[in-house]
């Protein structure tokens, strides 16, 4: 999952109060998100799993999930319908299109309540971080490649004047009503992407 802090937000709005049991946060990275999910979804069990392994070392100290698994987003090692709500927080531009798509529906067979992911909105190329190459951008995920598999499709994150808008909560709903109506999603910085399975 993303280090970005505008996922916090995200975390907030979208999925406080939500009752699950299970969350597998998918690349989950040093755990900066885990935190912020355990808090607003209290969970009886929080999943981490990445394919980078240092990050899960380095993560398995804060005790922050339950669980932490080492595995790739293309061969993910979880049951059918054993998670309530998968997160996948700037996961999917590390993928080519097709491993992508593959991901959405795998995400879909693991899930039993809501899946949500986000992805920057703009080509912001990035390559391999402190050797890791699984940091690479491999690809750019427009809304109505989310629309098309059935996810709702919004975003967050607008910079003015060094302030995230999201600290203004006035101007935050003027955007997010914006976003909504669909051609103003292009002046968000993150396209956040949600499918409900089941309440």
């Amino acid at each position: 999952m993303s280090s970005d802090p505008r996922i916090g937000y995200l975390a907030r709005k979208w999925l406080q109060h939500r009752k699950v049991d299970v969350i597998l946060d998918v690349a989950c990275g040093y755990g900066q998100q885990g935190k912020q999910l355990k808090i607003f979804c209290g969970p009886k069990r929080l999943v981490g799993l990445d394919v980078w392994k240092p990050y899960l070392l380095k993560t398995k100290e804060f005790k922050v999930y339950d669980d932490l698994l080492i595995a790739d987003v293309n061969y993910l090692p979880i049951k059918p319908k054993s998670v309530d709500l998968t997160c996948a927080c700037e996961v999917i531009e590390h993928l080519e299109q097709e491993q992508g798509k593959h991901l959405m529906e795998e995400f879909e067979i693991i899930t039993k309540k809501q899946v949500v992911m986000s992805t920057p909105n703009y080509d912001y190329p990035q390559g391999a971080i402190n050797g890791n190459t699984y940091e690479i951008h491999k690809s750019i995920w427009g809304p109505n490649q989310f629309k098309k598999h059935g996810y709702k499709v919004t975003g967050i994150g607008v910079i003015i004047k060094g302030h995230c808008i999201n600290e203004f909560p006035i101007l935050n709903r003027i955007l997010a009503k914006l976003i909504s109506l669909g051609p103003a999603i292009r002046i968000s910085e993150l396209i956040v992407a949600i499918k409900t399975l089941s309440q």
